[in-house]
């Protein structure tokens, strides 16, 4: 997201300038669980932000296709907010050369919102 786009979120919630560090802060801070399972389903998020469905991967990219999200299929979900269509559509995100960290724009977001996901250090036993 682009600082003129914060800004303009910050104002229109009543904040200012001022705001904008801490905001950017805290956004750098926030984290998203991804589970790609091995049977090619995945799990993102969680509570009613949790969206899951199935993936792929070919060509350095893993491919994310949602089939549920907040608990409702698509197809619900698009009948009670048809214009949520286009953030619906299957999510692309590169995979680094380490295979490591996957980053991708989601579809549809105004503020053009990346993600990066980076697979934790195995535990040390």
């Amino acid at each position: 997201m682009s600082d003129a786009d914060l800004l303009k979120q910050l104002k229109a919630g009543g904040k200012g300038d001022k705001d904008m560090a801490e905001t950017k802060k805290q956004m750098g801070e926030q984290t998203v669980p991804l589970e790609l399972k091995k049977d090619m389903t995945y799990v993102m998020g969680t509570g009613m932000s949790e969206a899951s469905g199935n993936w792929t991967f070919a060509e350095s990219k893993v491919t994310l296709t949602i089939e549920k999200a907040g608990g409702m299929t698509v197809d619900e979900i698009i009948k009670k907010m048809p214009t949520a269509k286009e953030k619906l559509k299957p999510m692309e995100f590169m995979v680094d050369k380490e295979g490591t960290t996957i980053s991708g724009t989601l579809p549809g977001s105004v503020q053009g919102l990346t993600l990066s996901f980076t697979k934790p250090a195995p535990d040390k036993k």
